[in-house]
């Protein structure tokens, strides 16, 4: 019995010393093939939900960056969930994008935000999102769990947003919370379609 674990041990550690050597820690891998024509692939990571530009991050965003790179990450997505915060997730995204791991931003108003929207938000977001390093207008959506904005309010900046995404091209990012059938409604009356 102890030789068989031994054996085990041994192939699983040849494996392990094997894929450590082709492969930075973290990145997500995939075996092709069977037998001796197997080979394993390694697909480019992307973190598209990085909160980086919130207060708790202040201190260590740098080495939030560091530890993405160690794991093999190619891209991180800051999140936007206000005008300020959008603005502030594309300043992020141009101060810290480097050629070995890009920085990208989202732009947008969370559904706890709407309630904060004015007259002039969406044109405000409209300049934020053409922005080159924004890649998606959000994140935005419907939160019926919680309900920091009226419902209401909620549906009519989370269709503003499906309206600018269209607008300028970039897909949305979106979130959503005991919201799916009014979620659903709004992406079809802004004409939009889910893929």
């Amino acid at each position: 019995m102890s030789s068989l674990n031994s054996n085990q041990e041994k192939k699983s550690s040849a494996s392990k010393t094997k894929t450590q050597k082709t492969f930075p820690d973290g990145a997500l891998l995939r075996t092709a093939g069977e037998g001796d024509d197997a080979s394993v692939v390694a697909y480019p990571s992307v973190d598209i939900g990085a909160n980086l530009v919130d207060d708790a991050f202040e201190k260590d965003a740098n080495e939030v960056l560091q530890r993405a790179k160690k794991t093999g990450l190619r891209a991180v997505v800051v999140t936007g969930t206000s005008i300020t915060g959008s603005q502030l997730a594309v300043e992020f995204a141009e101060e810290k994008s480097t050629d070995e791991l890009r920085v990208y931003a989202t732009c947008g108003v969370h559904p706890h935000d709407a309630k904060s929207a004015t007259e002039t938000t969406m044109s405000e977001l409209r300049e934020l999102a053409s922005h080159p390093k924004c890649v998606a207008v959000g994140e935005c959506g419907l939160d019926f769990d919680r309900n920091f904005s009226p419902q209401d309010t909620q549906k009519r900046v989370f269709e503003q947003q499906l309206a600018l995404a269209k607008e300028l091209g970039k897909p949305v990012f979106m979130h959503c919370r005991d919201a799916a059938e009014e979620l659903r409604e709004c992406v079809e009356r802004a004409g939009c379609e889910f893929g």
